[in-house]
């Protein structure tokens, strides 16, 4: 095999090996995400769980009031109906002080419940809005979510698939030699053994090739490597 080949089927391997990376980094990346989502989903419901626990206490009140004005108007027909057991125009008066107080109490607590009524009214259908507001992103999160589950288990039958596509472009590998050197930078190099060029810089490491390799590398005739990160140096364009 000439070494135009080999490098024919080392960048073959390459891309492989890249694809096989990037599905890798599906795996990887995709947990971290869906966690993520789930963290802005519960975020998202603490803030919905908090509008209606104010929303109770509001209830919590009105109920309380409405209580305390039953509990009133009871203690005012117990009072009158105790009028015709007083004896003294003293007992008298003090009977009518306590109910003018209970009633002046009614209404007190009447003019605070119609303000808790209006209360509850708004914030009722505020909270109304932002449960909505809340199940359409939480439905657009679990979507994202599912999505997401998704691409791992494809990434996952892919990756099973590519690794048997890169036993046989490896087996087809006459070089060792050169095998090995790609195997070491690779590793090296967060995964990335050759740089595919097509102008005088290296696409590892963006440094500068001297103009006499870039023309030697273009040739395909000898192997060459980038001086500064080692990665193997292959010709875009190659034919």
């Amino acid at each position: 095999m000439s070494i135009k080949d080999t490098l024919k089927t080392l960048l073959e391997l390459h891309y492989v090996d890249q694809e096989i990376l990037r599905l890798e980094n599906v795996k990887t990346k995709n947990p971290h995400m869906i966690k993520k989502l789930e963290d802005e989903i519960n975020e998202k419901k603490m803030e919905l769980d908090e509008e209606k626990r104010k929303l109770e206490l509001t209830n919590n009140q009105r109920l309380k009031t409405e209580k305390m004005i039953e509990e009133k108007r009871i203690e005012i027909e117990n009072l009158k109906k105790r009028q015709y057991e007083l004896k003294t125009n003293e007992e008298f008066r003090l009977m009518q002080k306590n109910i003018e107080e209970a009633e002046r109490l009614i209404q007190e607590h009447e003019d605070k419940l119609l303000t808790l009524m209006v209360e509850r009214e708004k914030e009722e259908k505020e909270y109304r809005e932002k449960e909505k507001e809340f199940e359409k992103f939480r439905k657009a999160k679990e979507d994202e979510i599912v999505k997401l589950k998704k691409e791992m288990e494809e990434a996952q039958e892919k990756i099973v698939i590519k690794k048997d596509e890169r036993k046989r472009v490896q087996a087809r590998m006459d070089d060792q030699g050169l095998y090995s050197k790609y195997e070491r930078v690779r590793k090296l190099r967060g995964g990335i053994g050759v740089a595919v060029i097509e102008k005088p810089i290296c696409t590892g490491c963006f440094s500068t090739i001297p103009p006499q390799i870039f023309a030697e590398v273009k040739k395909c005739e000898k192997i060459y490597t980038c001086d500064n990160c080692g990665r193997i140096l292959i010709y875009k364009e190659i034919e």
